[in-house]
């Protein structure tokens, strides 16, 4: 499957205080390891961010299409700008995500508009894989001012992978100073 993976790092990192994809996780910027992981799955990598900065990562960057409407204009702004039908979206937050668990969202995603992890009891819809056909459905919801991601899942078909006990803290996302301490001293 071909695929085109776009990082999401618009967020406004109010927990954080500072652009979190930027800051250093064991010595390393937490988006240079979706970056290195992206790099592995496709020689198309793209970050969505308002904030220039990320351009010194060696990737291109671009800006959200729908501005100020949270992770669903990252990915609409990954399916509008993506030049194939899967996009593989990634987290600028969650440093510590496996390709192992990467592959199997790949190898399941088959005939799905949208395949995602899901692990105790919650679902992880930033990090999955859409395919074109669910443009539409992303965009109507917008239009309707619904900006919550999992929502448009009711209208499109969906599967997902089961991430095990042992692997949920792989999925864990990095929002605070005290979420950096706490997962660095961890892993």
């Amino acid at each position: 499957m071909e695929l085109e993976v776009f990082i999401l790092a618009g967020g406004k990192s109010r927990r954080m205080g500072t652009d979190k994809g930027i800051i250093s996780f064991n010595g390393k910027a937490m988006v240079q390891y979706s970056i290195d992981k992206a790099n592995q799955l496709s020689d198309r990598v793209t970050i969505i961010s308002n904030n220039l900065a990320y351009k010194e990562f060696g990737v291109s960057v671009v800006k959200d299409i729908v501005p100020n409407i949270g992770p669903i204009g990252g990915v609409y702004t990954a399916l509008k700008k993506s030049n194939v039908d899967n996009v593989l979206v990634l987290t600028v937050d969650s440093p510590m995500l496996q390709l192992d668990l990467i592959h199997e969202l790949i190898k399941a995603h088959w005939q799905n508009d949208v395949t995602y992890l899901r692990g105790l009891n919650r679902i992880y819809p930033l990090t999955a894989i859409y395919n074109k056909t669910s443009l539409e459905v992303i965009k109507m919801q917008i239009k309707e001012g619904n900006f919550t991601v999992r929502d448009c899942f009711n209208n499109l078909r969906c599967g997902s992978v089961e991430v095990g006990a042992a692997q949920v803290n792989q999925l864990a996302n990095i929002n605070t100073l005290l979420d950096l301490k706490k997962y660095e001293s961890n892993s």
